[in-house]
């Protein structure tokens, strides 16, 4: 194998990790669809670290989000259909990795496999986590919990955002 060989196989092994690996948040979003009530509890304990940490100010957060732009080696024609699109606006070539955190740094969910020129919204928009908060819209709201991120992303029912010019 050459170097080449990470570009060839990237979205089988993105594929497999997403297969293989149970990220709590995801199976606490699906649990919840479920009215499952002990995941409600284990989303609670979850809101309560980041809400001890704020001093009460913010209660209800499941999660952090953010993007990551990890640089890699101009793939070639021969290993991806267009090499440019993995150019990221921060001038080189790189993934953009979408995950969410808990208030102890904890990894509750990662998504790896975007092309660096994607927009953190747009990477984020076009995961199965994104599709799954959208589905428990409504039961997140009935208990006041939702994820935050930074001004990348935009506002909705589940994903707080600063304020413009915050």
């Amino acid at each position: 194998h050459s170097y080449k060989s990470p570009y060839k196989f990237l979205h089988t092994v993105v594929d497999w990790v997403n297969k293989l690996f149970k990220f709590p948040l995801v199976h606490l979003l699906q649990r919840l669809k479920l009215g499952d009530q002990e995941a409600v509890k284990e989303l609670r304990e979850i809101a309560f670290e980041f809400s001890h940490a704020s001093g009460g100010l913010f209660f209800g957060v499941i999660g952090a989000l953010d993007g990551l732009c990890i640089k890699i080696k101009c793939p070639s024609m021969s290993e991806v259909l267009d090499p440019g699109n993995y150019f990221c606006r921060k001038n080189f070539h790189a993934l953009n990795v979408q995950a969410v955190c808990d208030k102890q740094k904890r990894f509750l969910w990662v998504s790896p496999g975007h092309q660096g020129c994607s927009h953190h919204s747009t990477a984020f928009a076009g995961t199965e986590l994104y599709q799954l908060l959208y589905e428990c819209e409504k039961e997140l709201r009935q208990l006041g919990m939702f994820i935050v991120g930074d001004s990348a992303y935009p506002l909705s029912p589940f994903l707080q955002v600063p304020f413009p010019d915050a």
